[in-house]
């Protein structure tokens, strides 16, 4: 199921604006949860670690 494999992510900078209306509007659609991921359309390099974290988290499976 590709439900399962699929992260929909947006930048907690840019809630409500157009780089995070994408993946917000997919995640309504398949009714799939948003996560939010620290910083803006940038936040890997603004928030490197944190970021790292998260995704280390859902790359392994740990957030479901």
């Amino acid at each position: 199921n590709a439900a399962d494999r699929l992260v929909l992510a947006a930048g907690t900078g840019t809630r409500g604006h157009l780089p995070a209306r994408p993946a917000t509007l997919l995640a309504q659609r398949l009714d799939l949860p948003l996560t939010a991921f620290p910083g803006a359309h940038n936040g890997w390099s603004s928030h490197p670690a944190e970021t790292a974290d998260l995704l280390r988290a859902h790359l392994l499976g740990q957030t479901r």
